[in-house]
């Protein structure tokens, strides 16, 4: 997918993505009144920091069916589009001709680190042995990958219950990499139409023993997770601790774009 050392390896910064980033949930501090709450045959949509009244009456046993939905304190997302162009340019980058990619194919990539080795990427492996790399900055094994991120083992949103499949695919180059079904990478799929799904938007989960890297696939143009239909050529989770006290800790993220 990429050749000549990685000549069609373009490398975004945010500010020169044309990204539409969103994270998908502000965390709540406090606690908010539920989403839904059901008395009898009576169903309330309410939520806020007021709660949800309710008229207690002496004598009275009232049954209440309560539902709530709880912020993510562990991933952020984005979405957003991508355009690209081959070019044939000289050692001064002077263009003698150009193909605008109408439907770009390719990845892109989100890396806690900037410094990438291309060379050395390979799959995260969730019971992979972690002698010699034990240290927090170095997360490749599910217990330290969570540690890092301020994941506790019971957390429902963890990074195996969120990155529950394995990549099953065959042809996917990083870089010079190839990454195919024998390496079992940890693979999700994010929603389409606001529900899970198994064909698109796929995301992988990688690393180059030194950064953890979240690599989304490219689709063209594909209704994404939004209800109105709004197309998008990817859709990614990264991870990121907003646990209680670790506010001040936002991780930063460097993205990069593999175009073939």
């Amino acid at each position: 997918m990429v050749k000549n050392s990685f000549s069609r390896l373009i490398v975004y910064m945010l500010a020169l993505l044309a990204l539409v980033l969103s994270v998908f949930a502000a965390q709540n501090s406090v606690p908010t009144g539920p989403d839904t709450f059901q008395v009898g045959n009576s169903t309330y949509y309410t939520g806020g920091l007021n709660g949800t009244y309710i008229q207690a009456e002496a004598g009275n046993i009232t049954n209440l069916v309560v539902a709530e939905l709880t912020a993510t304190r562990s991933w952020a997302g984005y979405y957003g589009n991508v355009t690209g162009t081959i070019v044939l340019n000289d050692g001064l980058n002077n263009t003698l001709y150009n193909w605008q990619l109408t439907s770009p194919n390719g990845e892109i990539y989100a890396s806690n680190g900037s410094d990438v080795s291309w060379s050395l990427i390979k799959c995260v492996n969730y019971t992979g042995n972690m002698t010699g790399l034990a240290d927090l900055y170095e997360p490749f094994n599910l217990t330290s990958l969570e540690r890092f991120f301020g994941i506790n083992e019971t957390n429902q949103d963890g990074i195996n219950e969120t990155f529950n499949d394995t990549f099953n695919g065959n042809g996917l180059m990083v870089g010079q990499e190839p990454i195919n079904q024998s390496q079992k990478c940890p693979m999700l799929y994010t929603f389409v139409d606001e529900a899970y799904q198994t064909v698109s938007f796929k995301e992988v989960l990688l690393h180059d023993n030194k950064s953890i890297i979240f690599a989304s696939i490219l689709n063209d143009s594909l209704d994404g997770f939004k209800a109105d239909d709004e197309p998008m050529d990817f859709q990614m989770l990264v991870a990121e601790d907003g646990h209680v006290g670790a506010e001040a800790t936002l991780t930063p993220y460097y993205f990069f774009v593999e175009l073939a």
